[in-house]
């Protein structure tokens, strides 16, 4: 069961973690970069039950389910375009980005998490240690490509994975998102 968060904390940073910096460089060299109308404009998904708030661009929906593989339990929201092309789902197939939210029972760091999670896939890249606001977290490629950050907030892991499958936009979008994150909470 994921707990709620006690208080709301919005981090606004000046300066992007290392390897977020060079994924949007990297995938922004490749072609398409976010319209400055979706750097301006914004939708706030926000959810006290999974303890997490942020912004994303018109055009783009967020989703939350709930996932159980039969010995965990997590929450997951996926930033997805809103018109998905045909043949594709936002589970597979199709730019996306999700965040999972997991219990951190055994108080690991993001990089014990990273290193101990049956979820995470070899390291294409070397593991970036930094802070997302005031939270620890790391970030890494994976082999396939796909860019992953953890980050541990008052207990749980927070899981970002971005699948841009060639999407450049995708990259602005998860600079965006992580820069306006905030845990709210349902309740005193």
């Amino acid at each position: 069961m994921i707990h709620r968060p006690s208080r709301t904390r919005t981090f606004r940073y000046g300066r992007a973690l290392a390897a977020g910096l060079l994924l949007a460089a990297a995938l922004s060299s490749a072609g398409a970069t976010a319209p400055a109308s979706a750097v301006q404009q914004s939708n706030r998904y926000s959810s006290g039950h999974v303890g997490l708030a942020f912004d994303y661009p018109p055009g783009y929906s967020a989703d939350l389910s709930h996932e159980n593989d039969g010995t965990h339990q997590w929450h997951m929201v996926t930033v997805h375009k809103a018109q998905m092309p045909a043949g594709t789902s936002t589970t597979a197939g199709a730019p996306r980005i999700t965040i999972c939210v997991f219990e951190n029972e055994r108080k690991w760091s993001p990089r014990e998490w990273i290193h101990s999670s049956e979820r995470a896939l070899p390291s294409a890249s070397p593991i970036v240690e930094g802070n997302l606001g005031a939270d620890p977290s790391v970030s890494y490629d994976d082999s396939s490509g796909v860019h992953h950050l953890a980050l541990l907030h008052d207990g749980l892991i927070y899981y970002f994975s971005v699948y841009s499958q060639g999407d450049g936009a995708l990259a602005q979008v998860f600079k965006n998102l992580t820069a306006t994150i905030a845990y709210p909470t349902d309740g005193p």
